[in-house]
Parts: C-alpha cells; structure tokens; sequence
C-alpha cells in the first residue's frame, strides 16, 4: 500500500499488516501500532512523535533511523533515542 504523506495521527492500527507499506512523510503522530506488522514499510521522514510500537513485529532500526522520533515509545529491542527529533518537531522536553 501506498501510504505516503498520509495524516494517520492519532490513528488506531492495533495488528495492523504494514507489511512493505510506504508510509514515507506520512503522519503517524499518536498513532497505536501496538502489536502491527511493519515489516520492509518504508517510514522515510515519517513523523512518529508519540507513536507506540510496542511489540510491533518486525520494526527493524534501520527503518526507524529514517523516521522522526518524539517521545515515541519503542520495541524494547531498538536501541535510539526516542526523543532524539524533539528539537526539529518544535517539542521542547522539560
């Protein structure tokens, strides 16, 4: 699927299948993908400011080192700064 540059803020894709999905510059801002299959998506650009991953399948760093993270919550096996965007997403953390 063709997903780029769409706004999917505060959406609720609880195991949703991703998988190889272009989700380049989309929105994802408060999104829940608890649990979603995001295998090979392509999340280039993409805002991930207070998304949860938690135990999504298949997210890899790669694909997370292309994105922009804010207080975005990880799988416990990606190991990047979830807050390391903050500045340019204009969130000041106190």
């Amino acid at each position: 699927a063709d997903l780029s540059s769409a706004n999917l803020n505060s959406t609720y894709l609880l195991n949703a299948n991703l998988n190889s999905t272009n989700l380049s510059g989309a929105n994802l801002e408060i999104a829940d993908l608890l649990s979603a299959n995001i295998s090979d998506a392509n999340l280039s650009n993409a805002n991930l400011r207070g998304a949860d991953f938690s135990n999504s399948q298949n997210l890899t760093l790669e694909q997370v080192t292309k994105a922009k993270l804010c207080q975005t919550v990880l799988p416990s096996n990606i190991q990047i700064d979830p807050d390391r965007d903050c500045e340019e997403l204009g969130i000041k953390l106190s």
